[in-house]
């Protein structure tokens, strides 16, 4: 009997020795699992950040442009933001543009619109070289939540690449009470050339301005020292943003002097630009085709992957250029041009268009041609409103400028889903013949995503064509708006 208990004991002992090693090695399993998880996270983190850091398509040496934009059910927002390989000078400029994006989210949640519509922050950035190490970055917030005109906030930060630091505005002029006595009489100058707008002023307020110089916001360029009044700081009435540009011929007396020995370098040479022609194709009537679209880019190394897939497959796309993007990486935009595919404006700095008014609009839309045509010789003729949003002012500037206003009948979800598996997908479930498709070429997953989705397209007999070949097939003209033919 004693002999059973013993037996019995030592069977519960090593149950229970079993089940520990079990539970530990379930455990372990768990921690390394954890662990490669937190490793491989750790290693997507390195590679966005080696991305953010690799210039070789900045036109900006030093610099590269990162673009965040979200739509959700209250509000949306689009934030470029410059990345430098200094972490201070990104920290400052990090902590700034944080302090306006967590007010505009405060502001979201305690004032949601009543109407249901969606709130909007543009944040969107100025690019200034002075010399190949120092730039002047311009900031301007512009937050549209229960103040229907905006709340509009710039920051300008001057930064030293080579020294890594932030330049301050003591660091520019040379300060004394007789310097600043003249810029500021140099100013008043300058903005009384403006009648109109000089009405608004109150002399007593720039004077004010002048006393502390942290409250003073100003860049400088090879051309014009330039200072920034946000709307109301020193003007009654009116609620425009002031810029006033003094020429830096008339400032330079009063200017530290090795700042005048950074500006004394010949200014960038304009370059003539030689028309990147796109080929006419005879396409058949009766054929089955699509329009793929990319949007927000270029990217510094999401467009050229995309653009090795494209070329791979000998398939024609259409990519909706930011006017932001396109002046940091003109060699990529040359290289989609080269390659066969059609560019379109997609704006200058991706706002919601129906929150501005039709000035701003037509700036949006001016900027952004402009800098396309410096760098492929011709302007766009399609255009496509950031998040799709549009109104009677944004239809009145596209047909001024006679471009064709596109949007889509499938959304990849590419900005939403950033898995490859859903991207293919959400495209083949949708897909008909002469579908406009949405996508964007600043998300990796896209790019991952393109072969499979390519590989499907095609073994379903669908061939590739650009969106202006697209409205020609189906005889469509006009502004618009063409969404493509929709499955039903």
């Amino acid at each position: 009997m004693l002999k059973n208990k013993r037996s019995t004991r030592w069977v519960v002992r090593l149950t229970l020795i079993l089940a520990i090693i079990v539970i530990i090695i379930a455990i372990n399993q768990f921690i390394v699992k954890k662990s490669k998880a937190l490793t491989q996270n750790e290693a997507n983190q390195q590679g966005e950040w080696k991305e953010a850091h690799t210039d070789v398509h900045s036109e900006y040496p030093g610099l590269n442009l990162q673009t965040e934009t979200k739509v959700t059910d209250t509000y949306t927002l689009s934030i470029h933001t410059p990345v430098t390989k200094s972490d201070k000078i990104n920290k400052s400029i990090e902590k700034w543009i944080g302090k306006q994006k967590n007010e505009f989210l405060l502001d979201v949640k305690n004032h949601p619109l009543d109407d249901g519509s969606q709130a909007h922050l543009n944040i969107q950035v100025e690019t200034k070289k002075l010399t190949e190490d120092i730039y002047s970055l311009v900031f301007s917030s512009e937050r549209y939540t229960k103040d229907i005109d905006g709340i509009i906030v710039t920051k300008p930060f001057t930064i030293d690449l080579k020294n890594n630091r932030i330049i301050e505005i003591n660091d520019i002029i040379n300060v004394n009470k007789t310097n600043l006595d003249n810029i500021r009489t140099l100013l008043i100058h300058e903005l009384k050339k403006n009648e109109e707008l000089y009405e608004y002023v109150l002399d007593e307020l720039i004077e004010e301005k002048f006393k502390s110089l942290q409250k003073l916001k100003c860049s400088i360029s090879n051309k014009s020292l330039t200072f920034y009044f946000n709307p109301y700081e020193v003007t009654v009435g009116t609620e425009e943003r002031i810029e006033v540009n003094i020429p830096i011929k008339k400032v330079m007396p009063f200017l530290n002097g090795e700042i005048v020995s950074q500006l004394q370098l010949p200014g960038p040479k304009q370059k003539k630009t030689k028309e990147i022609k796109q080929k006419d194709r005879d396409l058949d009537p009766d054929g089955k085709y699509i329009a793929l679209t990319f949007d927000d880019g270029p990217h510094p190394q999401v467009t050229p992957d995309i653009l090795n897939t494209l070329k791979a497959y000998d398939a024609k796309a259409t990519f909706f250029m930011l006017g932001n993007q396109v002046e940091y990486y003109p060699k990529i935009v040359e290289q989609v041009a080269k390659n066969g595919h059609e560019i379109g404006s997609h704006s200058n700095s991706h706002p919601d268009l129906t929150k501005l008014n039709i000035n701003s609009i037509q700036l949006e839309i001016n900027k952004t041609n402009q800098k396309i045509v410096q760098t492929i010789g011709r302007s766009p003729e399609i255009f496509r409103p950031p998040y799709g949003a549009y109104n009677e002012d944004v239809i009145q500037s596209a047909e001024k400028h006679e471009y064709s206003m596109i949007l889509w009948s499938v959304d990849s979800q590419d900005w939403k889903c950033r898995d490859t598996t859903s991207i293919h997908d959400n495209v083949m479930n949708n897909i008909n013949p002469g579908a406009i498709v949405l996508m964007h070429d600043i998300h990796s997953t896209t790019a991952e995503a393109l072969p499979h989705v390519l590989d499907s397209l095609i073994e379903e007999g669908y061939e590739f064509i650009t969106v202006s070949e697209l409205l020609t097939l189906h005889k469509e003209s006009g502004t618009g708006p063409f969404y493509g033919k929709a499955k039903y």
